[in-house]
């Protein structure tokens, strides 16, 4: 894509640009010989000569004003072009938390492998992968999963690189979330039990446990198999980065109901 911009805009700009240069060649040219003719050359002369130097001078100024004007109708194109694919890539906060997105783990101790694919589908929806759902814990456990050790440190599937690191604090974690819309998989290696943290919003910070004995979607971490705190590594996204999610109105009422919900049901559960 950025080839065929660059190719478009030499295009567009060459005719002009290589006018700019003929015209700066006879400009060079006429102010040679008016140098010597300024002696023995009578004023009549001098002066045709001399206008016809504001002339060239003049055309010269007009051709560069056109390159500026030519160079900035490029240049708004290609932001335009920008916006636009960014805009059909866009992904709205409910489409990105709609529960066909995550996902349940097959088995007993892949926890860290489902909740990682579930991180990593995030990530493919973001960067405008409409694939994303044949991203799953069999495709994905190929590139990350090393057997009778558990989830790699470091590895890239489905074009996403996914980096480890340990996590000292609450902040920390919120720290990344902020940059990370896709969400941070923390790990409790007491536990050991691994969930994907999706976002951190109005305060509190919710998930989606691969667990099955736990809800489907995203919910509260207080609903979750492990808490923040208990949480001494993490995996996230390494690339791509600059990943961005579109919040409407519509999502923030939804998000609230569903808040209402939850807590609802959380306070029912204390009660019995």
């Amino acid at each position: 894509m950025a080839d065929k911009r660059m190719r478009r805009k030499a295009a567009n700009t060459g005719s002009v640009r290589s006018n700019y240069r003929k015209r700066k060649t006879v400009t060079a040219s006429i102010l040679i010989p008016v140098f010597f003719l300024n002696v023995s050359v009578p004023g009549a002369s001098i002066w045709a000569q001399t206008n016809r130097i504001s002339q060239t001078q003049s055309e010269d100024k007009q051709i560069q004003d056109d390159l500026i004007s030519e160079d900035k109708q490029v240049q708004d194109d290609l932001i335009s072009e920008d916006i636009q694919t960014k805009d059909q890539h866009a992904v709205t906060f409910a489409q990105l938390n709609d529960n066909e997105v995550f996902l349940k783990q097959s088995q007993a101790r892949v926890c860290t492998l489902t909740a990682s694919t579930m991180m990593i589908r995030r990530a493919a929806m973001l960067s405008g992968n409409q694939d994303w759902r044949q991203i799953t814990e069999k495709s994905v456990r190929k590139y990350a999963w090393a057997e009778k050790t558990g989830l790699k440190w470091n590895f890239t599937a489905a074009g996403v690189s996914v980096v480890h690191k340990s996590l000292s604090s609450i902040n920390e974690l919120i720290g990344l979330l902020d940059k990370h819309p896709e969400g941070v998989v923390i790990y409790n290696a007491r536990k050991p039990h691994a969930i994907l943290v999706t976002d951190y919003t109005d305060g509190i910070l919710y998930c989606s446990d691969p667990s099955n004995d736990k809800p489907s979607g995203r919910y509260p971490i207080a609903q979750a198999s492990i808490t923040a705190e208990s949480a001494s590594r993490c995996w996230y996204v390494k690339s791509p980065v600059n990943l961005t999610v579109v919040k409407t109105d519509a999502d923030r009422q939804s998000e609230q109901a569903a808040n209402g919900l939850m807590y609802r049901v959380l306070d029912q559960e204390k009660k019995q």
